[in-house]
């Protein structure tokens, strides 16, 4: 697939990755040597009940938490400098876009139920132990906690992400192939804490950590392609952070307690699948089930709606 990315583009890919990194990297290995935990779903519990080691702690902890909003931050930038006011004012917009069909709302819930629950059901024919499927560890209170942390957290990718990256793609690509590029710059840009996660925090060892990267890959790609279909649908950067925060939710709500011997090759593959039959239904082109030419129609009748009102 010839590449055909505008600069602006790559300036923000290149500082969407460059913030986060910076801010990641020495963060995770300062909190290797010290024993220090660092900002996951897989800590919160031991965050709210443990607390910090030392006040050095507290500083690694939050530079590092920093690091997750540099897709936005990148966004907000690059918006700033190429598009001015109008350009941040667009996407705090549909940041604070909540008024869209329920079906859609229905439709992020019911897609991470759909992975979580089939990868399940998968599990059982290779013989993972689900004793301790529904057990996410933690009180109630704290469930509810860990899901608002969740969304304000790795949530807040998605101004960056879908508000600014994806629709550029757009500009070049068809829904499906932009997907397919950002899913695997998104991919890349989880790779130091993919590293840290795997061999330090859950000492998985070599095999199956790289395993799990190579499965959590996969599934942001084919995940990337599911998170276009709502926003273009929607288009609504509200929708796509609420979705992102139920996609890291459900699965340790339901699998919390469950230890994937598979390393997300599983997940990956449903993940492809539901991917697959949308692209199906809804046309490779826009993912909306229009044609652009129809796509562009339809925004301008509603536009010229808007105005006359």
């Amino acid at each position: 697939m010839k590449l055909n990315i505008d600069k602006p583009l790559i300036l923000y890919f290149i500082l969407a990755i460059s913030i986060t990194w910076l801010l990641w990297i020495p963060t995770l290995i300062i909190s290797s040597i010290n024993n220090y935990f660092v900002p996951s779903i897989l800590t919160f519990n031991v965050l709210i009940s443990e607390g910090f080691v030392d006040n050095f702690h507290v500083l690694v902890f939050v530079i590092n938490q920093l690091g997750v909003y540099g897709p936005m931050i990148a966004a907000f930038i690059v918006l700033a400098i190429t598009r001015k006011k109008v350009g941040v004012v667009e996407l705090l917009k549909s940041m604070g876009k909540v008024n869209v069909k329920l079906k859609w709302y229905g439709a992020i819930i019911l897609l991470p139920l759909v992975i979580t629950l089939a990868s399940a059901g998968i599990s059982l024919l290779y013989g993972t132990d689900l004793t301790n499927l529904f057990n996410p560890g933690m009180a109630p209170l704290l469930v509810l906690l860990m899901f608002i942390n969740n969304t304000l957290t790795s949530g807040l990718e998605e101004p960056g992400w879908r508000g600014y990256a994806l629709p550029k793609l757009q500009e070049n690509y068809t829904a499906n192939k932009s997907s397919i590029i950002l899913g695997i710059v998104w991919a890349i840009w989880h790779y130091p804490f993919l590293v840290y996660l795997n061999f330090v925090q859950l000492g998985t060892g070599a095999f199956l950590s790289a395993l799990a990267i190579i499965g959590f890959t996969a599934s942001t790609v084919g995940g990337s392609i599911l998170f276009s279909w709502v926003y273009n649908n929607t288009k609504s950067v509200f929708m796509a952070i609420l979705f992102h925060g139920l996609m890291n939710f459900i699965p340790q709500v339901i699998m919390g307690g469950v230890i994937d011997s598979m390393g997300g090759v599983i997940v990956a593959l449903i993940t492809w699948g539901i991917a697959i039959i949308l692209v199906k239904l809804y046309g490779e082109q826009t993912l909306t089930g229009l044609t652009e030419e129809e796509k562009r129609a339809k925004e301008e009748k509603k536009t010229q709606k808007a105005k006359s009102k």
